[in-house]
Formats: structure tokens, C-alpha cells, sequence
């Protein structure tokens, strides 16, 4: 979302600042406080179902100030709140399909149980919406194929990540989703130390391990381009378009959902099975499979 926003930065020449919370809820609703007093400020951004209440709640409370809220809904409708969403459910689904292709191939490190894993962060309406599409993507492919599913708690505890990525190997499954932000890239590489594939999310993670021999083992990803989401909301907003008070609903259609295709996915995913993750991608943009 940061890369979007500078993007735009760029183009427009205007002022950002990027505050972290750490996790911590009870900065929320201060934070937002603070940065919607401050007259400098024309817009606040920020994301995901954890953050909307106390957005809504300051929303409220300054209806001057404008706010983007991006993977979450504003139920509420607020006339100074334009939010949007992410057809997450769709980059995991053909997520899905690749992995169930893959541990029923003949790939270096399948092996012969129809096992596949599924490691989340906190669970919240995104990650439900990861995890339902994936498993339907992955049954789309084989019903008989077992998928693992484990969260642990949050997005930062990177050991336990790591730890339930070998739990999963060892347990039989040779494909392994990771969603769950920095905690996940740490998953990813427990993965790649117990000799089996994996996905990543939300951006081609294995850029994350570029000249390392972990990325190598991270097939993919479900990308969710959040970043040009914000870039595309931002130009909106400073050329007066932006629908605040609205709710949109981004997907593979509109180009910013879908799986990275990198050297490694050419390399290991047989031409048949990259022909049946096209075909399952044609069937969601005609609207065939819902």
C-alpha cells in the first residue's frame, strides 16, 4: 500500500508519512485522532477489517477529514469514508489449483500423499477469504486431496510460523499457502528447510529471497496488487472522482488479484497444469465459476 501511495507521491508531489502501530489496538483510535486534527493532513489511509471500527469511530467524530479505508468495508456508509476491498478469494483459489496440480504431479519434491497446507496469521474476514478459496481451488482440482489448515494468532510471531510450516511437512504436505505477513515469509522458509513448495501472498514473496536458495522452493504467490489499489485511489481523490461514502470491490478483472509468474513457477509447473490454472483464471473472469 506504501509503494501505491509513494507512487502517487511521486506523480502529484504532495507530503506522506507512514505510521506503524505495532499491533498495539488501544493507539487506534488516538492515532487517528491526532492526525485528523491536524490540518495538514487532507487524507488518511489505512487497511484491513482490524483497523474499521476505530476509523469509524474518528470518521464520525471529524467528518471534514477524508480517510481510505482499503480491505474492509465501511458499513456504515460514511459520506467521508471511500472504502474498497480485494477479491482475495480469487487469487487463492487459483492458488488452490496450482498446489492441488502440483502435489498430485510428478514434481522433484511431490510426494505420494494427496496432502496440501494452509498457514494463516490472525484470522480475520481476509484471511477467511484466503482460506475458503484455496480450499476451494485446491477441490475444484481433487475433493480426495487433505488440506492442513493452522493459524498462529498474529501476524509477527515468526517462530511459530516456522514451526507449523515443519509441523505441515511433516505431517505429509509437500505445498504450503503461507498467508501470513512478516510471520509468513518466516513459514516460507521453514518450508524451503523441510524440503517442500510453497505459496506466498499479497506480492511475489519470492522476491523476498531473491539470490537465496529459499526462493527456489516458493513457487508462487497470490498477489493482491494493494499498491496500485491505493495509487488508483489516490489519483481519484485528487482529481475529485474518489466516491467516498461508496464501497468497491477489486478483482481479477480489474488486474489486481491473480499469481505471480516467476522463473521458478515456469520452471517447476508442467505446462499441462500452468494450461489448467489459465483455464480456471478464464472461468472467473467470464464469470463462469463464482
Amino acid at each position: 500500500s506504501n509503494e501505491g501511495l509513494q507512487e502517487a507521491a511521486a506523480k502529484y508531489g504532495f507530503r506522506t508519512k507512514v505510521v506503524e502501530l505495532g499491533g498495539d489496538v488501544t493507539l487506534q483510535v488516538p492515532t487517528f485522532t491526532e492526525y485528523a486534527e491536524d490540518p495538514d493532513w487532507d487524507i488518511i489511509i489505512t487497511g484491513t477489517p482490524n483497523m474499521k471500527e476505530a476509523l469509524q469511530t474518528v470518521a464520525k467524530e471529524y467528518p471534514e477529514q477524508k480517510f481510505i479505508l482499503y480491505d474492509a468495508q465501511d458499513d456504515l456508509s460514511l459520506p467521508n469514508v471511500a472504502s474498497l476491498d480485494h477479491c482475495q478469494n480469487e487469487g487463492a483459489y487459483l492458488a488452490g489449483v496450482a498446489a492441488a496440480l502440483l502435489t498430485t504431479s510428478d514434481a522433484k519434491l511431490a510426494n505420494d500423499k494427496k496432502i496440501v497446507g494452509f498457514v494463516g496469521g490472525g484470522e480475520n474476514t481476509a484471511l477467511d477469504d484466503y482460506l475458503i478459496g484455496y480450499i476451494q481451488g485446491v477441490h475444484s482440482v481433487d475433493e480426495d486431496i487433505n488440506i492442513l489448515v493452522s493459524w498462529i494468532g498474529d501476524f509477527k510471531d515468526t517462530a511459530k510460523g516456522k514451526e507449523l510450516a515443519v509441523a505441515q511437512a511433516n505431517q505429509g504436505a509437500d505445498v504450503i499457502f503461507s498467508v501470513a505477513g512478516v510471520a509468513g515469509l518466516v513459514t516460507l522458509a521453514g518450508c524451503a528447510e523441510s524440503n517442500v513448495y510453497s505459496i506466498g501472498v499479497d506480492s511475489d514473496q519470492a522476491l523476498a529471497y531473491e539470490g537465496k536458495d529459499e526462493a527456489n522452493f516458493i513457487i508462487s504467490s497470490a498477489i493482491k496488487g494493494v499498491g496500485d489499489s491505493i495509487y488508483n485511489a489516490v489519483e481519484k481523490a485528487v482529481d475529485g472522482t474518489l466516491p467516498y461514502g461508496d464501497y468497491q470491490i477489486l478483482g481479477i478483472e480489474d488486474g489486481v488479484v491473480g499469481l505471480a509468474d516467476n522463473d521458478i513457477y515456469q520452471s517447476v509447473v508442467s505446462d499441462d497444469a500452468k494450461k489448467a490454472v489459465e483455464d480456471a483464471k478464464e472461468k472467473l473472469l467470464s464469470g463462469e465459476y463464482k
